[in-house]
Order: C-alpha cells, then sequence, then structure tokens
C-alpha cells in the first residue's frame, strides 16, 4: 500500500478495521480480553479519543473468536420519542442484526401488557439468547445520548445490572454481555449506585499514545527512518500522544514536503491550533471550549480548578468529583501520578491563565476584580505602615549608635583626664616625700646651729 496521501491518517469518525494508521493500545487487548471472560465493560472517556475505532476492532476479533456481536449507536435513534418506542427501536436494530427481526416484533407485540423495560429484558431472556449457539456481546455506543432523552433512563441501566447479576440464577444469561461506550461519567447516567451497573463492570482506560505505539503513523510521513522519528518525537512534544491532534499533525505533514525538521513543525502547530482563526475551525479546540464554558457544573469553581492544574498545582484525581469529571471529559486534563496535569502543550497553550479570566462569569470577575483592586488598596496600606515603622526603626538605630558614639568619645575624654589626673596626683605625692626629706635635712642643721649657738653663749660667759 502506497502510504503518500493523506488518506492514510483518519482525523474524523470510526476507522475502518483495515485503517494502516490504526494505532494499537492497550486498552485493545484489555477490552478484548475482559469480554471474553464474560465481563461487563464501559470505555467513558473524552471526544476524537478512538472509542468507535476500538469498539469495531474489538467487534472484528471476538467475531474471529466464535463470538456473536451486535452493535448499536444511540444517536441512529432519536430524541423525540417515547420511552415504548426507544425500547423497541432498540429491540429491532438487535433483531436486524441478529436475523431475528420477525420473532423479536412478535414477541414485543404479544407482550404489550408488560413494562418498556421488562419487555426488553424478555425479549432478550425467551427470544434473543435462545436463538444464539455463540456467545453475544452487545456493544452500545454513544450512551451519552441517552442523557438527551426526554424521560429517565435509570432503569434501562438498572436493568443490564440484573441480566448481569441473574447469571448466578440462569447460565443462559453467562452468553450474554454488554459494552458501553460513550462521553459521560457513570454518575452523568445513572445516580443510584444501588442499581447503576457501573459499580460491578470494569473501566477501560483510553491513554494517549505513547511513542511506542505511534510508530506506526511515521510511514506515513514520507521520509527516511531518522527523519520520521525525529518528527513523531516533536509532534508527541505538542500533541501529548493525543489520538485526533497526532493523527491530524501527520496528516498534514503527509502532505508537505517541507516539514522535515522539529522548527518546522512547530511553525506547523502554530498555524493549525494557535492562530486566532484556527482556534475557531478546530474541531477538536472547539470541543474542549464547548464543553467547559457550557457545563452544566459551576463554571467559576470549574475554571478555577483548571487554573490551578494549569499552574501545575496539585490536584489529586478523584473520580467522584463532578468537577474532576467534566475536565477528564473535556479532555483538557490527564492523570498522572495519582495528580492532574494538563493535557497536552496545544490545550496549554491555547486555554492558558488569560482564556481563563476572560471566561470567568460576569459577577465572578466582577468580584475578583474588587478582591483585586481591595488587595492593591492593603498592599498599599500595609506597604506605607512598613515604610513609617521602617523609618521610624532606622531613626532609632541611628540614636543609638549615635549615643554609642558620644558615649564612646566621652569614655575616652574621661580615660585621658584620669590618666592626667594620676599624673598629677604622682607628682603631688613626689613633691610631698621632696618636702618631708628637705625638711628633715634642714631640721638637722637647725639642731646642729643650735648646738653651736649654745657652745658660743657658754664661751662668752
Amino acid at each position: 500500500m502506497n502510504p503518500n496521501h493523506s488518506s492514510y491518517y483518519i482525523t474524523g469518525g470510526t476507522m475502518q478495521t483495515n485503517a494502516p494508521s490504526y494505532v494499537t493500545r492497550l486498552a485493545d487487548d484489555e477490552l478484548y480480553t475482559s469480554l471474553k471472560e464474560g465481563l461487563f465493560c464501559y470505555v467513558l472517556t473524552s471526544r476524537q479519543m478512538g472509542k468507535s475505532s476500538l469498539m469495531i476492532r474489538t467487534r472484528e476479533r471476538l467475531q474471529k473468536s466464535n463470538f456473536a456481536t451486535v452493535v448499536l449507536d444511540l444517536t441512529g435513534f432519536g430524541r423525540n420519542l417515547s420511552v415504548e418506542q426507544w425500547y423497541d427501536g432498540i429491540l429491532i436494530e438487535i433483531g436486524r442484526q441478529l436475523n431475528l427481526e420477525d420473532e423479536l416484533e412478535d414477541f414485543w407485540m404479544q407482550n404489550e401488557r408488560l413494562g418498556c423495560l421488562q419487555r426488553w429484558l424478555s425479549a432478550l431472556r425467551k427470544v434473543v439468547l435462545p436463538n444464539q449457539t455463540k456467545r453475544l456481546v452487545i456493544f452500545i455506543d454513544e450512551i451519552d445520548y441517552v442523557r438527551s432523552l426526554p424521560f429517565s433512563t435509570d432503569e434501562f441501566f438498572a436493568g443490564i445490572r440484573e441480566l448481569y447479576n441473574e447469571r448466578s440464577q440462569n447460565t443462559e444469561l453467562s452468553k450474554l454481555n454488554f459494552c458501553l461506550l460513550g462521553v459521560a461519567s457513570p454518575s452523568d447516567l445513572i445516580n443510584d449506585t444501588r442499581t447503576t451497573p457501573f459499580n460491578i463492570g470494569k473501566r477501560i482506560e483510553l491513554l494517549d499514545f505513547t511513542m511506542q505505539e505511534a510508530s506506526p503513523l511515521i510511514e506515513g510521513l514520507n521520509c527516511d527512518e531518522t527523519t520520521g522519528n525525529n518528527l513523531m518525537k516533536r509532534i508527541l512534544y505538542w500533541t501529548g500522544g493525543h489520538p485526533y491532534l497526532t493523527q491530524k499533525v501527520c496528516q498534514v505533514i503527509s502532505t508537505n514536503g517541507s516539514v522535515k525538521t522539529e522548527h518546522s513543525v512547530d511553525s506547523l502547530c502554530e498555524e493549525l491550533f494557535f492562530s486566532s482563526q484556527s482556534k475557531e475551525k478546530d474541531d477538536n479546540l472547539i470541543f474542549v471550549r464547548e464543553r467547559i464554558l457550557r457545563s452544566d457544573v459551576d463554571k467559576a469553581g470549574l475554571l478555577y480548578l483548571y487554573l490551578k492544574i494549569y499552574q501545575d498545582e496539585k490536584v489529586k484525581d478523584d473520580n467522584t468529583d463532578t468537577l474532576i469529571n467534566t475536565l477528564h471529559l473535556a479532555g483538557i486534563v490527564r492523570s498522572e501520578k495519582g495528580y492532574l496535569v494538563t493535557r497536552n502543550r496545544i490545550y496549554k497553550k491555547n486555554f492558558d491563565k488569560d482564556w481563563v479570566m476572560d471566561n470567568l462569569p460576569d459577577i465572578e470577575l466582577k468580584r475578583q476584580r474588587e478582591a483585586y483592586w481591595a488587595g492593591v488598596r492593603k498592599t498599599i496600606f500595609i506597604s506605607a505602615g512598613i515604610s513609617v515603622f521602617v523609618i521610624f526603626l532606622v531613626s532609632m538605630i541611628i540614636a543609638i549608635m549615635s549615643s554609642r558614639i558620644e558615649s564612646e568619645k566621652l569614655n575616652v575624654e574621661k580615660g585621658k583626664l584620669q590618666r592626667q589626673i594620676d599624673d598629677l596626683e604622682q607628682r603631688r605625692m613626689e613633691l610631698e616625700n621632696e618636702i618631708q626629706s628637705n625638711n628633715f635635712k634642714y631640721f638637722k642643721e637647725a639642731q646642729k646651729l643650735k648646738i653651736e649657738l649654745e657652745e658660743i653663749k657658754q664661751i662668752q660667759k
């Protein structure tokens, strides 16, 4: 097969089983093996992740393993209809694919006294299974479409659970299994945890392509192996392995011979995803944006939660949290080691902080602006207070230092004076000693003179 054309890659719709650009992931074997083992399975994830293509591939593998299969696309049954019309339409399609149309139609008409769910379940038990020698898997695609119906479908999911639980009493029911696929969380489809089938089923995770998984896509890039590997690494750098985004970039490169370097891949992604025009035309970017901005949950809370994740704050993944489930189904986040991160660089560049602030509800935005200016005023007030305090503190330090300097100067002067006093005192003592010494000398001279005077007076007499 010559891959040198854009049809090698498929960016929309369901891939045929022989599509050369189909990328096999862990989910392929996990879903196939789980259904073979009789486990009720569901694949609930964001749009354009390859759910329907996975279903078609798994269906073909099961058929080769001697299974009978039915694929129901709920969008094909409409929404403006009654409960009876909806169940009857599903049963007619099952009959068409299993060549049991007449038998199921007769059964439906003959049991009008029964409620719709009971009639549908009974048709499976009494008509479908007895006419099957093979094990049967019923795939129900676009399961989220039930949310747009004018009636509750809780009992439909409860009925699937009932069929699963009855296996222990009716071994014939072990031949029947279901796989549900769509863009919804289990709580979106049914609220009653006592009757939901999702807590007894197996969730199949559809993850983004790894480099190893995406390697078959290199074949269509029209280049040598080394260049192809380098291009694919750069493609995944931007797309993070997102199936649709990866296929789209590859498709454009396959028709553009000038894209041969990392820089040219960067320029292509700029053109495809980051220009103002492309943001309004790309189906995937539109879906992510609309899924977030038009969701039924608290919009401000959802945007603030995403902003935390965008800013790389640690937010634990929690499948019981409505806001987190909404972000997952929008496809904008993924789980990494138990924490949420922005899905890929294309999303991170498109849905940045400015985008969040621009899309906050008016009331919330007003509150944020008021909070911002209040914060500014508070900051100015605090800054002014701090400035005054700093000035006062510096003044005190200067006064203390000046006092110390003056004190030190006085101490120096005092020392000088003390030394002068000590010197003077020493001189005084020396003089006193000298005086005392001289006085004693003069006293002796006087005594000598006195004696001589007495002798002279005696001689005169």
